[in-house]
């Protein structure tokens, strides 16, 4: 068994198997330090063709039904484990989470996805499964108890809050502990819909994903680089075009003479621009014309500043009136010393206002495979309660919510079944290396104020591909088992089936077609939309 390298900072964790951190990503994946703390901001060419009247153009209006499904990415940094551990896994192809016993498999099996035989489903499935979320959870998931440690309870417009959330598991393989594998997909989900009012994607890593693993590169759209978020304050900068012009302020031209002042600055550093830089505003619709000015349009851009505000953009800000504070302070417990809430919520909020279209989240130190159980349930409830947090604030807001969480690589169990028996290990077996053949991706939806009926569709189960004996994924189930492109356009495809009001899922191919590229659909499309309409 490999062993962790002992450490006085907490819990850090290197390992012999491991090269030292060398970069901001290694020491992110083990837990070493959290993401840089500087802001991207945007261009100014950025944050002229993304403002709102921009996104309006685009089919984004303030309107929270035209701005697609609201979308957030999570991601856990280093390679956790997903599924069987968390989120249940069956071992029939084309079955389902509840099919445990597969051909020829034991229950060893799951001994190297964390799970002893004394906790096998199959032996204890009443005690050992858990469907209350629709989505089937290991009972002794870390996930699931971070989720109900907020949303037990939780009663929207007297109905459990339960009853509104689904989610599927892809059953895939991705690269071990590497930032190379290109599974967020919010630049995806933007081009399918979700689309903000003032900035397209945000994210709490100063990278071209927001995230630390990659965008796929063909699809990455650098006018749209994600905008980085790591607490309240830098939602006011969203706007921003430097402290020299900005000030304590907005370019507010009411502000009296200081405001006037930064408004004439801002439209001088307009003129100043080159005349190739002009042209290209030029050939922009005319109402983006009329927000950055460059007719003398100074109301337009007054109003745009006045909007998007520092004032309006910071939920904590003593001069905004929004209510949005107290929600974040009920969803997420307050948030005021808590810099990871804070992250959370600052990232969520701008998402489920439509201020921005979609969002990552990076919960480090992931790469937990130390020889126990105990710093894996850990950092796994920790993402629950994300997950639950996200969820609640979305129904405090009214809004439906799409979750992507995924990892790069993931972990396997101790081949002896060596178990953590301390309180928080749970008893569960112990992680002792990488495993990128025990990868998985899940999605979790909320249907704001559903019936409780389900949001899968008929005759669909919640899994797409399988594991098999050996507890890895079978790489030859889908197309999307060993593709990490089709693996992509699996998520994309549901995503677009939760704005789909048709239930045609020829509709939904021909939508992904019309947007990425006749035949860009992957093999066996149709089997993986799995997703009801959460809009119809």
């Amino acid at each position: 068994m490999r062993r962790p390298k002992k450490t006085n900072k907490g819990d850090f964790l290197l390992y012999n198997d491991h090269k030292l951190p060398s970069n901001r990503r290694d020491f992110l994946a083990s837990g070493m330090i959290g993401l840089s703390t500087s802001v991207f901001l945007p261009s100014l060419t950025t944050m002229m063709m993304q403002s709102p009247a921009y996104a309006q153009s685009m089919g984004c209006s303030e309107l929270a039904s035209s701005c697609g499904v609201p979308y957030i990415c999570i991601e856990g940094a280093g390679g956790m484990n997903i599924a069987g551990g968390n989120v249940m896994v069956g071992f029939e192809r084309g079955g389902d989470q509840t099919d445990v016993d597969g051909p020829g498999t034991t229950a060893g099996d799951f001994i190297r996805l964390g799970i002893p035989a004394s906790q096998h489903p199959s032996k204890t499935a009443s005690q050992m499964m858990d469907n209350s979320y629709g989505l089937v959870f290991h009972r002794n998931s870390g996930i699931l108890a971070g989720m109900n440690s907020v949303l037990n309870g939780v009663l929207v417009n007297g109905k459990d809050i339960k009853t509104m959330i689904d989610g599927l598991i892809i059953c895939t393989r991705t690269g071990d502990d590497t930032n190379s594998n290109p599974t967020n997909t919010v630049y995806m989900a933007q081009k399918c819909g979700a689309e903000g009012q003032l900035v397209q994607l945000i994210g709490d890593s100063n990278t071209d994903s927001g995230a630390r693993s990659a965008a796929p590169s063909s699809q990455i759209d650098l006018t749209k680089r994600p905008s980085q978020i790591r607490s309240f304050t830098d939602s006011e900068g969203l706007l921003s075009i430097g402290d020299a012009i900005m000030g304590n302020g907005s370019l507010n031209a009411s502000a009296g003479d200081a405001g006037t002042a930064r408004m004439q600055e801002f439209l001088k550093r307009v003129s100043g621009m080159s005349k190739s830089r002009l042209e290209e505003f030029k050939r922009q619709p005319a109402s983006v014309q009329m927000a950055v000015g460059l007719e003398g349009a100074l109301d337009g851009t007054s109003n745009l500043f006045n909007k998007f505000s520092p004032v309006a953009l910071n939920p904590a800000n003593a001069a905004n009136n929004s209510g949005d504070l107290a929600i974040l302070q009920q969803a997420f417990g307050g948030t005021g010393n808590n810099v990871d809430d804070q992250r959370v919520a600052s990232v969520g909020n701008l998402v489920l206002n439509r201020i921005a279209g979609a969002g990552s989240v990076t919960v480090g130190g992931c790469d937990y495979h130390n020889g126990s159980a105990a710093t894996g349930e850990r950092k796994d409830e920790e993402i629950g309660r994300y997950i639950g947090k996200l969820i609640r604030l979305a129904s405090l807001k009214g809004q439906n919510l799409f979750l992507h969480l995924y990892t790069d690589g993931g972990v396997t169990g101790d081949s002896g079944g060596l178990t953590d028996d301390t309180p928080e290990g749970k008893g569960k077996v112990v992680w002792t290396s990488d495993s990128g053949t025990r990868s998985a991706a899940v999605l979790i939806i909320y249907k704001h104020d559903s019936d409780g009926s389900s949001l899968i569709r008929d005759n669909e189960t919640r899994q797409i591909g399988n594991y098999i004996k050996g507890g890895g994924a079978d790489l030859a189930a889908t197309s999307a088992s060993n593709n990490m492109d089709n693996l992509w356009k699996a998520i994309i495809l549901n995503y677009l089936a939760t704005m789909d009001t048709t239930g045609d899922k020829a509709a939904i191919i021909n939508k992904f077609e019309s947007i990425f590229g006749r035949g860009s659909a992957p093999n066996g499309a149709s089997d993986f939309i799995r997703f009801k309409s959460l809009v119809a």
